[in-house]
């Protein structure tokens, strides 16, 4: 008869048991005999038959085997007729303690407040069993996986930070390792979810007491992103601080190093806006565009638009700027249109502060002085 062969065996946990699989290319299978020995003292430690035709060897909790120990095992098979083939070659194997891999600042169906987080993980292995490799999973609330980190290494900085959490979203996330040897370290499946709180105030860095080492956290979702310049030549600048795009078509692209979901504010400082143009455009993988416009448009006088404004022409009304909206479906085939508040009229030195805000399905669109010391 054939000899079997043996594969490679991954540390397990004795009070856990394995499965010992093999390859064997002789006549079918009808049994498998598997023997383990002490690989210091030789000494034989388990011995058990089983008769079944699986090419694996079940080793069950409380087989006798004992964690932080080396082993070396070998195995025989039987055919129909109880004939035994030749032992394999031996092959080795540790027994350690299931390790413990997990997130000690995210708890099962905790609730995060922004697009961000900071996980931090510990790992602690009773036979100090080195941790080799480790990874961590994001899956959505199906369990489908959505990102991974890359291969990290080692113990010293177990760390790993999430990026673009969408609000009101439910997430999983998951540490999966392996040790030096082969044994699976997992933080099983971690929900959480997230729900962004409308901060009452604006702050740049954000403080956070770790009490446990005497240490103060500075972060900041604060991110600088690099526009470019799509038309001819070279970018005019005012004042060293602020580039010029009145003439018709001057654009600056931001398309990479930022990802905008869920609910969002857009910030913009802007002077001498040009009446027809669109001073901004966002688009999205699936061709929906938004567009804002500046226009000066003609209101009554006794309008809302027109409100404590006096006529600039005796038929016509006041002369008002504002700035209009298009959000647009691919084709144009749905179309959301609306209107800014009256924007006010400005002192010397003064500019128009835009803010943009999408909440759910629907924007809302302000406008306000402001001046370059505020």
């Amino acid at each position: 008869m054939a000899q079997p062969v043996l594969y490679t065996i991954p540390s397990f946990d004795a009070a856990v048991g394995a499965d010992i699989p093999f390859a064997y290319d002789g006549e079918q299978v009808f049994g498998n005999e598997l023997v383990i020995m002490d690989n210091a003292t030789g000494e034989q430690v388990y011995s058990k038959r089983v008769d079944w035709m699986k090419m694996v060897h079940t080793i069950s909790a409380g087989s006798g085997l004992q964690n932080g120990k080396y082993y070396a095992c070998k195995v025989r098979v039987y055919n129909k007729a109880g004939d035994a083939s030749s032992w394999s070659s031996l092959r080795s194997f540790y027994c350690f303690t299931t390790p413990v891999f997990n997130f000690t600042n995210m708890a099962s169906g905790q609730i995060l407040e922004n697009s961000e987080f900071t996980l931090q993980m510990r790992y602690v292995q009773t036979e100090n069993e080195p941790l080799n490799t480790y990874n961590v999973i994001l899956y959505n609330s199906s369990r489908v996986q959505m990102s991974k980190s890359a291969t990290l290494y080692g113990t010293s900085d177990l760390e790993y930070s999430l990026h673009n959490l969408a609000d009101a979203t439910q997430y999983y996330v998951r540490c999966l390792g392996e040790t030096l040897n082969g044994m699976v370290a997992d933080s099983g499946y971690i929900p959480f979810s997230v729900k962004y709180i409308v901060p009452t105030y604006w702050a740049y860095v954000d403080l956070t007491n770790n009490q446990n080492d005497g240490t103060v956290r500075i972060s900041s979702n604060i991110r600088t992103i690099e526009g470019k310049y799509t038309s001819d030549g070279e970018p005019t600048f005012i004042d060293d601080n602020k580039i010029d795009l009145r003439l018709n078509g001057n654009r600056v692209l931001f398309h990479d190093g930022f990802a905008v979901q869920g609910n969002f504010t857009i910030k913009m400082l802007v002077n001498d806006l040009v009446d027809g143009e669109t001073i901004l455009t966002l688009t999205d993988k699936d061709g929906v565009t938004v567009n804002i416009q500046y226009i000066v448009g003609w209101f009554a006088t006794d309008s809302q638009m027109a409100a404590g404004r006096s006529a600039s022409d005796e038929k016509l009304g006041a002369h008002v700027p504002y700035l209009e909206l298009r959000c647009s479906s691919p084709g144009n085939i749905l179309t959301y249109i609306m209107e800014s508040n009256p924007m006010p009229e400005l002192t010397d030195g003064q500019g128009y502060l835009i803010k943009l805000r999408k909440m759910d399905d629907t924007f809302d669109l302000t406008v306000s002085a402001y001046t370059p010391e505020d």
